[in-house]
């Protein structure tokens, strides 16, 4: 099959089919607006800088590249920035994500751009296949922040999270219950979040709900960079010593929280 996988650049006129991918494997990731907003208006875009595969016609792959300057001390290098990278979930674990890697890295070479950057959710799939392409971590200078508005950073971070880490959605979509979070009086859904493939419909007793303070919501900034074993840790030091409180709507309701709270461990 993998032969007959097709890989090359975009096609005007695809746009909608692009979007459609896009939400099928992101979940709720944006409309044609955002799609031409990061593409076609970016000041060095061409059709090169777009990567699909393609298989019986269908596209089950995508893969953008950004082109930019970046100024040193002593001139400037134009460098490669990678994003959206996706692969149907039909046809994951064949080594796809790394061919539309490789095709982006010749895209590069071909504009003698020396250096290529990506940003992928440490531990994932994405992640380990970056890795095994050559990709090494590089730390960069603090910065430092303020959070104005903590209840949207949390939503925000959980569904960039989720976008990352598709094993964890996956997880949620196929739950029987809700997943609450709270910080103050402002509240959201996991399902209000991502893509579920079926209606559900919960009693009000099936649900959890998490309830945030602002220092929980500090600590979290950094979740998405984190090794699987200091995600764990830091969620374990969230409950113990930053109270952050959790409220469950039944026995039955607490029995599958535990179920349900050890596969996600596992998918961290």
């Amino acid at each position: 099959m993998e032969k007959e996988i097709l890989i090359r650049n975009y096609n005007h006129g695809e746009e909608e089919e692009i979007v459609n991918f896009l939400n099928l494997c992101y979940g709720k990731w944006g409309d044609i607006n955002k799609w031409k907003y990061r593409y076609l208006s970016y000041p060095t875009f061409d059709k090169d800088n777009i990567s699909i595969l393609e298989y019986e016609g269908k596209i089950i792959g995508h893969g953008g590249i950004h082109f930019r300057e970046m100024i040193l001390p002593n001139g400037a290098i134009l460098v490669g920035l990678l994003g959206d990278g996706a692969i149907h979930p039909n046809f994951r674990g064949m080594k796809l994500h790394s061919r539309i890697l490789r095709h982006r890295f010749e895209i590069a070479c071909l504009k003698s751009a020396p250096l290529v950057f990506g940003w992928t959710l440490k531990g994932s799939d994405a992640y380990k296949s970056d890795v095994r392409a050559g990709f090494v971590e590089i730390k960069q200078l603090p910065a430092y922040i303020k959070i104005i508005r903590p209840e949207k950073v949390l939503k925000a971070s959980l569904k960039d999270f989720l976008a990352k880490n598709q094993r964890v959605r996956k997880v949620f979509q196929e739950t029987d219950f809700d997943m609450i979070f709270q910080f103050k009086e402002h509240t959201f859904s996991i399902q209000s979040i991502i893509a579920t493939p079926k209606t559900l419909t919960f009693s009000e007793k099936d649900y959890v709900k998490i309830i945030y303070n602002e220092k929980a919501i500090k600590h979290l900034v950094n979740f998405r960079n984190m090794s699987k074993v200091k995600r764990i840790l830091s969620l374990i030091y969230l409950l113990i010593f930053m109270k952050i409180r959790v409220k469950i709507g039944s026995i039955r309701m607490f029995f599958k929280t535990v179920l349900k709270g050890w596969t996600l461990v596992k998918t961290l």
